[in-house]
């Protein structure tokens, strides 16, 4: 069979699987006309600007209106080094010179500090990404929550956003701007500092006050015993349409303010996906006559039969504390969730635990009922750093 006979899915086939092979997709794009339309995707589908490259990234495009690689051009990620001092003020220029990036889908920002911008350049960064359905970003410093919250009520078409960094003030709800939610966003992922006055409160009331119609995905950590009437109120609206949520909750959140303040059979009746996040750490100590780390039961006791998936995202110091796990506890739920069809234990294991992908799957299952895995696939994953967001892709 000579090249030309190939089906047309064959040979994309053979393109998609060398994703990531600079080399080897170049060398593709010189193979035919067909080649090089479905390598130059993968090729130019991306672009890393550091301090390194944005200048010269800016001359280039600056240089020509015909740059071939534009439509191909999905994904932007935008780096600066936290010890940048002059950070803000090069981001701040920085985004009025990548206008021909109109094309730009998903947007990733690493250490960039929104501090002190003005409506101009708020309105400047709508203006550039106007098509952007996918935010993140991490390690990223904002002036307040009513910053974060002015930026993605700027962009009509956003789907999914995940923030993770510190607001250097709490801010304040009658100073925001009236701007609400996008109605497309679907996803929200928060992983903020909320022991500091309440960011996450700030947020969760915006979109609380005008709940999106597409929301369906929730991801929220670590929550602070303050930031839970806030919670549980974008609950209460939001939960009619919510499918998936992912709750970290602090250690010394206690069972009545989750039994309070996030009732999911009253709040998120037709939840699907249900995340908890719990810690086996040495300085994580019982209180006495509870379970350990009681919160997290609670709150999957308040899940509806609706569940179908549940995650388990476990932090170990060492094999033995696997043992402090209420297993029985846990056995008692999974045999009333009659519709749970996935059961994912996703476990942070610190350097102290020796050979811990071979030792901890085994371990793991077989502390689970019979009754329980005959009806239920049970997954067990070990990561040796821990991840920002659970399921960032999701």
């Amino acid at each position: 069979m000579s090249l030309g006979t190939f089906p047309p899915e064959l040979d994309d086939l053979f393109i998609q699987h060398l994703k990531g092979d600079v080399p080897s997709l170049a060398a593709c794009g010189l193979v035919n006309r067909g080649w090089l339309a479905l390598s130059r995707p993968l090729l130019f589908g991306e672009v890393v600007l550091r301090d390194q490259n944005s200048g010269s990234f800016v001359e280039l495009l600056a240089s020509s209106k015909s740059l071939t690689f534009l439509p191909h051009l999905h994904t932007l990620s935008i780096a600066r080094p936290d010890t940048d001092l002059d950070s803000v003020h090069a981001f701040r220029n920085l985004v009025p010179q990548l206008a021909a990036l109109s094309r730009v889908r998903n947007l990733r920002l690493f250490f960039v500090s929104w501090v002190g911008v003005s409506a101009e350049t708020f309105d400047t960064f709508a203006a550039v990404f106007s098509n952007l359905r996918n935010l993140a970003a991490v390690y990223t410093t904002f002036g307040s929550p009513a910053d974060f919250t002015a930026l993605a009520g700027r962009l009509p078409h956003l789907e999914e956003v995940a923030v993770q960094g510190a607001f250097l003030t709490d801010g304040d709800d009658s100073a925001a701007p009236h701007l609400p939610p996008p109605t497309t966003l679907t996803v929200v992922r928060m992983k903020i500092y909320s022991n500091d006055g309440n960011p996450f409160g700030h947020i969760a009331r915006w979109l609380a006050a005008a709940p999106p119609t597409a929301f369906r995905t929730l991801e929220a950590g670590t929550l602070w015993p303050t930031a839970l009437p806030a919670a549980g109120a974008l609950l209460a609206a939001v939960g009619p349409n919510l499918r998936q949520l992912d709750f970290a909750l602090l250690n010394h959140v206690t069972d009545e303010e989750v039994r309070t303040y996030l009732p999911l059979a009253a709040h998120a009746p037709q939840l699907a996906d249900l995340t908890l996040h719990i810690g086996l750490r040495r300085f994580h100590a019982p209180t006495p006559g509870r379970t350990r780390l009681h919160a997290p039961w609670v709150l999957l006791a308040s899940a509806t039969n609706s569940l179908q998936t549940l995650t388990l995202v476990l932090t170990i110091d060492y094999m033995y504390m696997l043992d402090a796990l209420d297993w029985a506890h846990l056995n008692g739920e999974l045999r009333r969730l009659e519709r749970l069809q996935k059961l994912y234990f996703l476990v942070h294991c610190h350097n102290t635990v020796a050979d811990s992908e071979k030792l901890v799957p085994p371990n793991i299952r077989g502390r689970m009922d019979t009754e329980v895995t005959v009806r239920v696939k049970i997954d067990v994953e070990v990561v040796l750093s821990a991840r920002m967001f659970t399921r960032l892709h999701n």
